[in-house]
């Protein structure tokens, strides 16, 4: 009855609050805090989908005879420039790439997308616009939450509520863990990850986990965030 509970208190809350805080840009909804806009949900299957076939007509990214994804790289501190790979079609995969065009299967449409480099995420980011989170950004929405259900075991729809914070952002720590855009730090070569995933709940909301920008894991999406340019 708890969790019942808690979700009627959060689905008032976000009904109220949400008039005034959500805002759709470039078919992605946002929740605004202060001055920056956080993707409400992870992001989709079926959005990654139709950012790799705008970005194939704008030639930004490319397929191999191998059917690996790849997309430009301008480097950073530690990853040389250079293509690198976003994604890769297995047979298991969701994504396939038929008569020229990427699609998914209106099964997988709105589960999150996994098992993309950390060099995809930012891509994606950067068609759009958007950002990475930071640390301080993302530590900044992770708190202050709501849980609605109990001990995930499955992966699930981006917009299946297994926890809410106060600003109506969805699973922060729950269903995929997220790549984020900072290093760990200063010494190592990993890219940021944070929250929980349904293969890896983590005991502390705040632990800072890492890996290497090309990994492909079958647990870790990406939410971005959009910051106006000031006036």
């Amino acid at each position: 009855m708890k969790h019942i509970y808690v979700l009627i208190l959060l689905l008032i809350y976000n009904c109220s609050s949400e008039s005034s805080s959500l805002k759709t840009i470039k078919n992605h909804d946002f929740i605004k805090v202060e001055d920056t806009y956080v993707s409400k949900y992870e992001i989709s299957n079926i959005q990654f989908v139709n950012f790799l076939n705008s970005a194939l007509d704008k030639h930004e990214i490319q397929i191999d005879s191998m059917l690996n994804i790849i997309g430009y790289y301008e480097g950073d501190r530690y990853y040389k420039s250079g293509d690198k790979i976003l994604y890769k079609i297995v047979n298991e995969s969701p994504i396939k790439f038929i008569n020229n065009s990427f699609n998914v299967d209106s099964i997988y449409a709105n589960m999150p997308i996994v098992k993309i480099s950390w060099y995809a995420a930012y891509k994606y980011c950067s068609f759009y616009d958007f950002e990475l989170p930071s640390e301080e950004i993302w530590l900044k929405i992770s708190n202050n939450e709501f849980f609605v259900s109990d001990a995930q075991t499955a992966i699930m729809t981006v917009s299946s509520i297994v926890d809410s914070n106060i600003y109506g952002i969805v699973n922060i720590h729950s269903n995929v863990s997220e790549w984020i855009n900072p290093f760990y730090d200063d010494r190592w070569p990993y890219k940021q990850i944070r929250g929980s995933s349904f293969k890896n709940p983590l005991t502390s909301a705040d632990k800072k986990m890492g890996n290497f920008a090309p990994q492909l894991l079958e647990d870790v999406g990406f939410r971005p965030i959009f910051i106006p340019l000031s006036k």
